[in-house]
């Protein structure tokens, strides 16, 4: 837990944007779209396993804030919602880690949204 809590601590007092990180990330059973801001990134989730699903930002985008060149987090403004997202960038490809996420999925499709997802 300690990680998470510095990870997000970076991530809002950092002003630093991630370079090259818009695009459409796959893995199996999985879509994450990413779009760079000024700010940081726009990204939203879609997962499946089997009829099950994971969505995070599908109706809206949500917004995470750079921790470094390659790193950024996210965390709900809610807190009764306890799901954090890391998402590290590399080589065309991004290491997803989630924590407290599985209220955003289907019973068979938890944790679903956190593996590494290559650039289409």
């Amino acid at each position: 837990m300690h990680t998470y809590a510095l990870a997000l601590l970076l991530a809002l007092s950092s002003p630093a944007a991630l370079a090259g990180a818009t695009g459409k990330y796959v893995k199996k059973g999985g879509v994450l779209t990413v779009k760079e801001t000024t700010q940081g990134v726009e990204f939203a989730f879609n997962t499946n396993v089997g009829t099950h699903v994971c969505s995070l930002g599908e109706e809206e985008p949500l917004f995470a804030r750079p921790i470094d060149g390659s790193r950024a987090a996210w965390s709900s403004e809610d807190p009764a919602d306890q799901c954090v997202v890391l998402l590290n960038f590399s080589n065309r490809a991004v290491q997803v880690t989630t924590k407290g996420c599985d209220s955003y999925c289907g019973m068979n499709a938890a944790g679903s949204m956190a593996g590494k997802y290559s650039q289409k």
